[in-house]
Formats: structure tokens, C-alpha cells, sequence
């Protein structure tokens, strides 16, 4: 867990939508005395606040948010419940309403762009220029609504930010080509204010989506813990809320449910699928002594277990924290535009203003000094600024989905320029995650198909992990011996029995052999890195098989080739030390770690970056997700959990690791075409800004205000064919 000397408060924050929302946030809150630090995540609308010492009131962190222009509101500190009012609704709404407000944009577009293109445009013909208008300012009316809004409340808190530009650039685009209409006089034309609407909603309906993919993970999460807990009152058993449970009370965990809280059992015996904390499909015994962690399912016993963490202090509550506070982290090309948003909104709006009075004044006419005003706001609108990033972000990850690969955002394609360290999670990622039937060792005087026909019978009629191998193996021998079994019981910690016409078959581990008082051959003890299930036929041991984990396909090839770019592989792993060296040696990989938890594992990852190695976390399990996010690049597995898929940034859709190679290289590619569009666009709005504003004029050099919105689209332009060039890759 982040070290922490209080416990932080968080707020939910409404009216945040850009990167300059969450700069003016969190420097309100830093402001207040007795912060240490405040962190606002923009894709759940939170804030986090960490006090310096004694307790902060939180009115005055809702006071400071307030002064700021924006809302809040505590978030109860209870992770089984959703974290804030902003839930998935909501944000599927703002994602709805952005790709809404595109498809109006567009939709006036199109005749706009026909009639302007007309012989004669919207001169031709006094309808078409009514037509024009009127669509022009239905667009600005219903698509532009909200930069409207925006603008308005900064200048409310005298401030200003993307949406004020936007604003400013759109009504004066407007409304220039409305005298141009009207006057017959060279301007601009009145699809200009509607195409930058175009633009700018694409951006923003691609972000409300990126936002809604990057909270859906927390809830997830949280969905994994039962809203109520069965307590033991004497002879009764209760349900209560999980807030209203306390330490040493008794939990009763029926088959199938899930595990409310941390615990350890006191008395019962089942199997518990621990896949979300371990990443290991198989079901892991629990009797008395053993711990029980929330977010576990339960198998076909009953358990009961005192309370040991409250909801708050769970692993899982655990885990859930920590993908919030690796989501919270913030990618140095986004910081970039923070602090450029911070000085050229303002000094576009000043140049603007300053070339109005000049012009006024050597002029004498506010027509000319209006026209130079908005060539200055249209040339200058940020939609080249804008489309930097997405549309690099968009067509990589176009292209790598043709190999596989989806790349995520901005943060994965910097990282992956840095990489130094990939961690490779086992099951599921280094491996198939299907164990399969290595070998048959009979006992004496026993066949293999015998053996197999034996256990294929009993497997028949299991669900357990193990048996889809054991039967295929059977059927695929297509053996003459064929043997019916009935009657399956279940024996908790050592295997499975049934009945048949020759006997009680018995399938099941060492443990198993102990309780029939059977000795196997010395060639029948468990190696590590396998699983050995013993078969027994009416009392006759008959022999073992031997199941093990294979390499997924293309691992050796990926830790080779990452070999070769002097990356370090590392093994990170909730299995045992034998099993994950077994792979890990079969692999080709010399660094294990293995017996760890999620928190571990983020732990891991921690150490490394914090010994200077830049760490990409490659894994599928919901037990990779706090890992998977805190490491400086997250690779996830498409046919993994759906939390590791969210936690993660760049996602490999297709079973196979050499991709993270392809992920590194085209990553490192994409990151070079954002710095490069971000620098052509800084370059022209400083190259053009001057002409527009007319200070080359003395020399016959003008950027009228319809020239300008064209130069406006072709940065656009430029930008997007700049991005295109990565399918090619």
C-alpha cells in the first residue's frame, strides 16, 4: 500500500472535463492549509486529499473546490458500495451525449461544405445563405452549448481555459461569416465555426470513452464483494451489511458464495477458487488455520471463519486502492499540456485584443481591426493541439490491432520508449494456463490405456479443472477397454471417488494415498513443477498421471528476442517456487519470483522502479491488476480477466508474447509522431499567430479570417496525415 501517516479524503468532483480542470482542482486543494498533497483523477472524477497531520474539515476543501468554479462531494469511505455519485450510468451518458453532439456537428457540416463549394456559394442564392446561417447557429447552439457554458463560468472565477477559446473562436467564426454574408465582403465563411465544433467533439467524445474503459476497472473490482456477510448470532445466523460487521465475528461462507471479508477459518472444509488473488485456476483447500480473503468463491463446503479485516482492510480493498493510485499518476506528454494550456489560452485571448486596438486605431475602421482579431482566434484554436495525441493514438492503435495489440493511451507509448524491465506473470501469460497430460506412469503389471481408461471414467463425471486434459488424452487413444463409473463424491483436500462395475475408483493426491494406507513406487513422487493424480481400482494402486502447465505459444521466442535488446525478464508469480522455475527455466528466464499476493506483487514492481528500472508487466489475472497498473507500462492479455484488461494500457489480443516486442517498438513509434504533431502545431499557431494578427502587412502579407480557418484545417490535416503514416508501420 502508498505509505500514508492519515487516512485521505476524497471528493467527488463535478464539472472536471479537460486536463486544465484538473490543474485548477488540485491547485485549489493544495492551497488549503494542512494538505500534504491532492491528487484528482479525472477518469473517476475524484480528488484525493492526503492531510500533513491532524484532520482536515472537509468543508474547507468544498469551499476551495467551490472558489474554483467546481463541485464536491465526500465520498463515503466504503469499498463494497459504489465509490461516488459520478457511477458507469453517468459516465455512459457524458460518452453518449459527446458522440451525440459529434453526429450533429457533422450532420451540419456536410451542407454546409456542399453549398460552400456551390458556384457562386451561398451568394447564388438568398435561401442558401439563410440556410447557411441558420444551420451554422443551430450547430453553435446545441453542439457548442457546452463550451458556451464553460467559458462563461471561468469567466465567472476570472479564469480561462480550452473551452474559452473554443468559444470565443466558434461565436466570432460565426459571427464573421455572418457579416461576410450580409456585406458581400471578403471573410470568412460559416462552415469554419462548425468545423472546429467537429473536431473538438470527435476529441472529446474519444476521451469521455477512454475515461468510462478507465473507470470500469474499479467497479469490477468491487463487484467481486457480496454486499452482505452471514454472521453467526448463537444458533442464527444474520445477514448484515458489511459496515455494520466487526472484528472476531464469525462469517458463515455457504458453497458458491463468495467471500465476504479476510478471515480465517475456525471450522469446516472446502475448496476455494482463489484465481483473483493468485492467479491460479485450480481450488486451493482451506480447513481450520487457514486464511480466507474477500472476493474468493467458495466451493462445495461450508466454512466458518472469524473476521480479520474489516472492508476497508481486505486484500481486495487493498487492491482496489491501489489501481486508484496508479491511475492517479499522470503521463509527462499530458503534464506538457497542462502547462501549455496555462500560458496560451491566456495569450492568445491578449494578442487577440491587442491586434482589435491596433488595428482601430491605424485604421480607423472596426471592420478591418475585427477581421485581424478573429483570424487571430480562428487560427489559433486548438483543434491541431488537440488532435495531436488522439489521432496518433488512434491509427496505432489501428495498426496494432492488425498484429494484435491495443494500445490505450498516451502513457503506454512513453513508458514503452523507456522500458528497460518486463515482467512476465505465468499462468495464463508465460503459460497456456491448460495443464496437460505430460506422461502416464503405471504401476507394474498395469498398461498405460488401462490406467488411463480407469481415471478417464471417474473424470467423466468431474467439472474440475484438471479433467478437460485427462479425457481428451482418453478419446484421442480411442481405447477398446471402456468402464462406466457412478456415484462421484467429492473428497475435500484428496481428490474424487465413484463407483463401477470393477470396483471404487479413487483419483486424487499423496494425501489421498495416505488415508487408503497405500504406498506408491519410488518412481511415483511428485517433481517440481507438475501435478500427480494417483489412481486406485478396488483397493489396487494402478499408477499416476502427470499433468503440467505448458509455455504459451511464442514465449520462448518473446523472452528471447526481449533478451536480445538487453531488456531484464523477470518471473512474477502467486505459484510455487518449483512450479515457476520449472517454466521459467523451460522459458529461458533466470530472474523468479514466485508465492506472491496482489499486494506483493505491486510491492515488486514498486522495488524495481524504485531502484531506477523502468517495468513492463505483462499478465491476465484479476491478481496482475494493481501490478499491471503501477508498473510504467501495463500489457494485459485479451482472453484474461476483464480487471487486468481495464488496469492495464496496452492490451495484446492474440495468445502470443512476441507481440509485447511488436508492442515496444511500435509504441516507441507512435510516441515519436505525438511529439512531432504537438511540435508542428506549437510551431504553427507561433508562425501564423503573428501574420494573422497583421504584422507582416507593410509587406503585402495578410492571413485573412478565411484564410485562416483554412490554415486552421490544414494544421489539422497535417496532423492527422502525420498520424497515418504509423499504418504503414
Amino acid at each position: 500500500m502508498p505509505p500514508s501517516t492519515t487516512n485521505p479524503i476524497r471528493l467527488h468532483i463535478g464539472g472536471m472535463h479537460c486536463a486544465s480542470c484538473v490543474g485548477r482542482v488540485e491547485t485549489a486543494l493544495s492551497q488549503v492549509s494542512g494538505v500534504k498533497s491532492a491528487a484528482v483523477n479525472l477518469a473517476l472524477h475524484e480528488a484525493e486529499v492526503r492531510p500533513a497531520g491532524d484532520d482536515i474539515p472537509v468543508q474547507s476543501l468544498i469551499a476551495a473546490v467551490e472558489r474554483a468554479g467546481y463541485q464536491a462531494e465526500v465520498i463515503r469511505q466504503q469499498q463494497n458500495s459504489p465509490t461516488a455519485p459520478h457511477s458507469q450510468a453517468a459516465e455512459d451518458q457524458e460518452q453518449r451525449a459527446w458522440g451525440l453532439r459529434f453526429l450533429l456537428s457533422l450532420a451540419g457540416l456536410v451542407p454546409l461544405v456542399v453549398i460552400h463549394f456551390l458556384p457562386g456559394g451561398h451568394h447564388s442564392s438568398p435561401l442558401l445563405g439563410v440556410t447557411q446561417i441558420a444551420i451554422a447557429c443551430l450547430v453553435q447552439v446545441f453542439v457548442g452549448w457546452p463550451f458556451l457554458v464553460s467559458a462563461a463560468q471561468r469567466v465567472r472565477y476570472a479564469a480561462v481555459n480550452m473551452d474559452t477559446l473554443i468559444a470565443l473562436g466558434t461565436t466570432a467564426a460565426l459571427v464573421a461569416g455572418t457579416l461576410e454574408w450580409i456585406t458581400h465582403r471578403s471573410g470568412m465563411s460559416l462552415m469554419d465555426g462548425v468545423m472546429i465544433l467537429t473536431f473538438v467533439t470527435l476529441g472529446r467524445y474519444l476521451e469521455a470513452r477512454a475515461r468510462r474503459r478507465t473507470s470500469r476497472a474499479i467497479y469490477q473490482l468491487m463487484d467481486l464483494t457480496p454486499r452482505v456477510a452471514n454472521i453467526r448470532r448463537g444458533i442464527q445466523v444474520v445477514k448484515l451489511s458489511l459496515d455494520k460487521v466487526q472484528l472476531r465475528d464469525v462469517l458463515v461462507i455457504r458453497p458458491g458464495e463468495r467471500v465476504p471479508l479476510d478471515g480465517q477459518v475456525i471450522s469446516g472444509h472446502s475448496d476455494l477458487n482463489e484465481a483473483w488473488l493468485t492467479g491460479e485456476a485450480l481450488p486451493v483447500e482451506k480447513q481450520a488455520g487457514d486464511n480466507v480473503f474477500a472476493g474468493t468463491l467458495n466451493g462445495s463446503g461450508s466454512l466458518e471463519a472469524t473476521v480479520t479485516k474489516l472492508a476497508d482492510d481486505t486484500l481486495l480493498a487493498q487492491t482496489i486502492e491501489l489501481v486508484r493510485h496508479a491511475q492517479s499518476s499522470k503521463a509527462s506528454v499530458q503534464q506538457l499540456a497542462d502547462r501549455v494550456v496555462q500560458w496560451f489560452v491566456p495569450a492568445v485571448l491578449l494578442i487577440a485584443t491587442a491586434t482589435f486596438i491596433a488595428w482601430l486605431v491605424v485604421s480607423g475602421g472596426w471592420q478591418l481591426a475585427l477581421l485581424h482579431a478573429v483570424a487571430v482566434l480562428v487560427v489559433a484554436c486548438p483543434c491541431a493541439l488537440g488532435l495531436a495525441t488522439p489521432t496518433a493514438i488512434i491509427v496505432s492503435s489501428g495498426a496494432a490491432a492488425q498484429r494484435g495489440i491495443f494500445i490505450k493511451s498516451a502513457a503506454a507509448l512513453e513508458a514503452a520508449n523507456r522500458v528497460t524491465t518486463v515482467v512476465f506473470d505465468k499462468t495464463g501469460t508465460l503459460t497456456a494456463g491448460r495443464p496437460v497430460l505430460r506422461s502416464l506412469q503405471p504401476a507394474e503389471h498395469v498398461s498405460e490405456e488401462r490406467l488411463l481408461t480407469i481415471a478417464a471414467a471417474i473424470e467423466r463425471l468431474s467439472n474440475h479443472p484438471l479433467v478437460k486434459a485427462i479425457v481428451q488424452a482418453a478419446d484421442s487413444r480411442q481405447s477398446p477397454e471402456q468402464l462406466q463409473a457412478t456415484a462421484l463424491q467429492v473428497l475435500p483436500g484428496e481428490g474424487i471417488q465413484a463407483d463401477s462395475s470393477a470396483g471404487t475408483i479413487y483419483v486424487g493426491n499423496q494425501r489421498l494415498l495416505d488415508r487408503l494406507q497405500i504406498v506408491p513406487g519410488a518412481n511415483q513422487q511428485n517433481q517440481s513443477g507438475e501435478i500427480r493424480l494417483h489412481v486406485v481400482l478396488a483397493g489396487k494402486y494402478l499408477g499416476s498421471l502427470v499433468l503440467q502447465d505448458q509455455l504459451a505459444h511464442g514465449s520462448q521466442a518473446a523472452v528471447a528476442a526481449l533478451q536480445q535488446l538487453g531488456k531484464r525478464i523477470v518471473l512474477l508469480t502467486g505459484d510455487t517456487r518449483a512450479t515457476a522455475e520449472a517454466m521459467a527455466r523451460e522459458a529461458g528466464i533466470r530472474e523468479v519470483i514466485a508465492d506472491t499476493k496482489p499486494v506483493d506483487k505491486w510491492q515488486v514492481i514498486e522495488q524495481l522502479k524504485h531502484s531506477g528500472e523502468v517495468v513492463a508487466m505483462v499478465g491476465d489475472g484479476i491478481n496482475d491488476a494493481p501490478a499491471l497498473a503501477a508498473a510504467d507500462l501495463g500489457i494485459a492479455l485479451g482472453n484474461g480477466a476483464d480487471i487486468a484488461i481495464e488496469s492495464a494500457e496496452v492490451v495484446i489480443t492474440q495468445p502470443d508474447l512476441r507481440r509485447v516486442v511488436t508492442t515496444l517498438s511500435l509504441a516507441q513509434r507512435t510516441l515519436s509522431i505525438i511529439w512531432q504533431n504537438l511540435f508542428w502545431a506549437l510551431i504553427y499557431n507561433v508562425i501564423l499567430i503573428p501574420v494573422a494578427a497583421g504584422l507582416l502587412s507593410p509587406w503585402g502579407i495578410n492571413l485573412s479570417p478565411s484564410m485562416a480557418a483554412a490554415a486552421m484545417a490544414a494544421s489539422s490535416v497535417c496532423v492527422v496525415l502525420n498520424s497515418l503514416r504509423l499504418a504503414r508501420l
